[in-house]
């Protein structure tokens, strides 16, 4: 075989050097995601989730410890898991990067595209950087997506094993449950109306129903783990009307690019609502995917209208819905399955053509995204515990946050108590409760810094992230997420400064967790 046939070939490995050509670029790739995740720090949202899962004393615990944090269970389950096997908080790192290995590992090695088209799906920003370095569930969607696709056309011979991944993947992230739900129609289609499987009761139960049936558990159980109860201050039902989700309904149908802005970077609102469009049109060989493409596009962004708005990682989740239903369409093209042939061009002019561009885009993401987390700080909580390990005098000290957020990445780089003064109680994550209070003066922070200092015994440094206090015009107060306020006087800031001495400042990362550092003297 040429060169050419193996770029042109799905088979990525067929023995001898075309199979050392392909571990080379997946040791490459992996390669460089190791390296890049050694200059990563870690930041808050990475470090939230390893947190509340080692609240948990025990499994059983989890649920609970999940309650409010907006997503199902699978990736708290892993890292308790895994931390028990390993006791280091770096096991983040380590089953990210397992993670998305395994996912590209599968994609390089069971999907029918070309090679060509396999290594520009590897360089891309998602499994490059934002599912592998960015230690987040994510990633795991990412493989349980390309899990299933590799197991559709054995779903007769191994429905319960397809079902099994599928309520995995409804239980990563909200996201992927609202996409589970489609596939799960899209497997019912093609059984009932296409292939017409068989008419006999106990292989239809065995085939399909109880299958599904373990898939609606899945996603029943995902759903109420991830319904916030009354005592969430981050997201609340009861503001949402029937009009108001209509109106949003509509308006996303209308433009189903609309929230697809950062996955789709440097597209005008007009260009992402017609590559979804296209998306949809290239599957007209299988019409009922091209609906269900559509479907996911509107379905997701309705989430995000009445929901909360999506981010690179939440978008991200789209598009790997894209690449799978465009493997599975493959796949049945390949067998000659229930394809519409006339719609063949299009097809391939949207798969290798169009989405060729959108993941030479993507890897110019990659290339961004890398270059940025190696040369700059994601997070300031590196430097601070290194500052803490250097300096004898506070390897006891209790560290003091606001806002309290900005320290939650800091517990993987430093054994420091951490006390959250909007929850007057020690922890290593923020519960975004109505236990967490929403006001809080500096004049408060200083008197509970002082209080803790003389029952304790021991050091107090202030992480305070609010900077130029002094310059600031009345009315002395700020205003952070969820609706929280800092507030201060001028006596109260008169009484801290008189009361404290600055010991360090870190402004200098990417992801706003920024503060200076006072000692309470």
């Amino acid at each position: 075989m040429k060169i050419k046939d193996y770029i042109c070939s799905p088979s990525a490995f067929q023995g001898g050097k075309y199979s050392i050509i392909s571990w080379s670029i997946l040791g490459l790739w992996l390669a460089v995601v190791l390296f890049v995740s050694y200059h990563h720090e870690m930041w808050r949202d990475e470090a939230h989730c390893l947190y509340v899962a080692l609240s948990a004393d025990s499994l059983w615990q989890l649920p609970d410890a999940v309650k409010n944090e907006g997503h199902p269970i699978i990736w708290y389950l892993i890292l308790w898991l895994g931390y028990q096997a390993v006791h280091t908080p770096v096991i983040l790192k380590i089953v990210s990067i397992a993670v998305g290995f395994i996912a590209v590992l599968i994609f390089y090695r069971s999907s029918p595209f070309p090679v060509w088209f396999k290594v520009l799906f590897l360089l891309s920003f998602l499994p490059f950087y934002e599912y592998t370095v960015m230690a987040r569930n994510y990633g795991i969607s990412m493989l349980l997506f390309f899990w299933f696709a590799s197991l559709y056309n054995k779903k007769h011979e191994k429905p319960f094993m397809l079902a099994f991944v599928l309520l995995l993947l409804a239980n990563t992230n909200i996201h992927s449950t609202i996409f589970v739900c489609l596939l799960v129609v899209f497997w019912i289609y093609e059984v009932v109306f296409i292939e017409k499987y068989s008419n006999k009761r106990l292989s239809y139960a065995k085939q399909l129903i109880f299958p599904l049936g373990l898939v609606f558990l899945g996603v029943l159980f995902a759903i109420l783990t991830v319904i916030p109860d009354r005592n969430s201050i981050v997201l609340q039902t009861s503001g949402v009307s029937i009009s108001s989700v209509l109106s949003a309904f509509f308006q996303t149908i209308i433009h189903p690019g609309n929230y697809y802005n950062e996955v789709f970077a440097g597209l005008p609102p007009i260009a992402r609502d017609l590559l979804i469009f296209v998306f949809a049109a290239g599957l007209l060989v299988s019409p009922m995917a091209g609906f269900l493409l559509f479907v996911g596009a509107v379905g997701l962004g309705l989430f995000f209208s009445i929901g909360y708005s999506g981010a690179l990682r939440h978008q991200g989740i789209f598009f790997l819905y894209v690449i799978t239903l465009y493997w599975i369409v493959c796949l049945k093209i390949r067998e000659k399955k229930d394809f519409v042939p006339f719609f063949m061009p299009i097809f391939k002019v949207v798969l290798y053509g169009i989405i060729q561009i959108v993941l030479s885009v993507h890897i110019f993401g990659s290339y961004k995204y890398i270059v940025r987390d190696v040369t700059k700080k994601m997070s300031s909580s590196k430097d601070f515990g290194v500052f803490l390990q250097e300096n004898k005098q506070f390897h006891d000290a209790i560290i003091m946050g606001e806002p309290d957020i900005r320290l939650e990445s800091l517990p993987y780089y430093a054994k420091n108590r951490i006390f959250v003064p909007r929850n007057n109680k020690f922890a290593n994550f923020i519960k975004l409760t109505r236990e967490n209070k929403q006001d809080l003066s500096l004049g408060e922070l200083h008197a509970l810094a002082r209080s803790l200092s003389v029952k304790e015994q021991k050091p107090v440094l202030i992480a305070l992230g609010h900077f130029g206090l002094s310059e600031q015009n009345p009315p002395f107060v700020r205003h952070e997420q969820y609706n929280r306020t800092f507030s201060w006087t001028a006596e109260e800031l008169k009484w801290f400064r008189d009361d404290t001495v600055k010991v360090a400042e870190f402004k200098e990362d990417v992801k706003n967790e920024r503060y200076e550092v006072y000692l309470l003297q």
